[in-house]
């Protein structure tokens, strides 16, 4: 296994105002220039462990905000996560994750529902910003992550599509 320091998240930050929740991500390394990654923020709103919302951009090339790149999915059937959401579970190739695309790089019911940049004073990090209305006005839980791997929402949570065995990995060679 090959270190990645360009997905590797070591903090994250999230100021909620009214009408935009700004998301910072920092990664170990700085950005490089091109990239098939993805990044994301799963959003959690009735806190049960599922997430509803998956915000996800393309490596931003530009610190200006742009929605070119982004996407926001929904889970409609509240499958992510699995049987016991917080817990791999057995593999299940019926599970389909974030199955509904609702916004496209401003194609959507609100063109303007998320944006996403490279933060113009840290070179290691990039900004996610998206409307109060994607949570409404009661709590939720939020997590961040990044992925140049398989970069596929419908498989979320990628634990429970997965065993070690089927990716023909073996975890006791793995170091980072």
């Amino acid at each position: 296994m090959n270190y990645r320091g360009e997905i590797d998240i070591i903090r994250v930050n999230l100021k909620a105002g009214t009408p935009w929740i700004y998301v910072s991500i920092f990664l170990a390394e700085r950005l490089p220039e091109t990239g098939e990654m993805k990044y994301g923020i799963e959003l959690d709103l009735d806190e049960n462990g599922r997430g509803d919302y998956l915000i996800q951009c393309d490596l931003p090339l530009s610190s200006d905000w742009e929605v070119e790149g982004v996407q926001v999915y929904t889970d409609l059937n509240g499958d992510v996560g699995g049987r016991f959401p917080m817990f791999m579970d057995t593999p299940d190739p019926e599970l389909n994750g974030y199955e509904v695309l609702v916004f496209d790089a401003g194609d959507g019911d609100d063109p303007d529902l998320a944006w996403a940049r490279r933060h113009p004073d840290e070179p290691n990090s990039l900004q996610f910003a998206f409307k109060t209305d994607l949570t409404g006005p009661t709590g939720y839980m939020w997590s961040a992550w990044a992925d140049a791997g398989l970069r596929a929402p419908d498989y979320m949570d990628y634990n429970d599509r997965f065993t070690a065995e089927s990716l023909s990995i073996d975890l006791r060679r793995c170091s980072v």
